[in-house]
């Protein structure tokens, strides 16, 4: 078992890697976003444990998103994601359980590429964040 500090360091190695191999690695200050996008996709499949890092930074998360939101004029989102988050404490399954398979992040990365490319005309940081996950799997040996 990995501690998350070698998650992050074996999915920032591993994401550039891939990134590099795949000629789509940015060159410019996008770096900087881009890494903390591997980071989080490094320790996300340990979300379900509540004494994570991953789960920590869930109720950090939340809190920024929520102020956010309501700043932004969207107290709807802002209503949705604290739903989200009372629903995911009562229900949070169990560690090394459904998040930590390929059946659960393949078509959840597979959606968070084509939303962002419908909204947003980009890929490279869920990308980042995806391939965060899949290292995680790799170290984890579930793959």
């Amino acid at each position: 078992m990995s501690g998350w500090k070698n998650h992050i360091l074996f999915g920032c190695i591993f994401s550039l890697l891939v990134l590099g191999y795949l000629n789509m690695l940015p060159k410019d200050i996008t770096l900087i976003p881009l890494f903390a996008f591997i980071c989080l996709g490094s320790i996300a499949p340990d979300i379900d444990h509540k004494d994570s890092k991953a789960s920590n930074l869930l109720v950090f998360s939340v809190l920024i998103l929520g102020i956010l939101m309501i700043l932004n004029n969207t107290p709807q989102i802002t209503l949705i994601i604290l739903v989200v988050y009372v629903i995911w404490c009562f229900i949070r399954p169990p560690h090394r359980g459904m998040l930590h398979g390929i059946t659960f992040w393949l078509p959840f990365g597979v959606i968070l590429l084509v939303i962002s490319f419908l909204h947003f005309n980009q890929i490279i940081y869920p990308l980042g964040f995806v391939l965060g996950v899949f290292s995680h799997l790799i170290l984890d040996r579930k793959w």
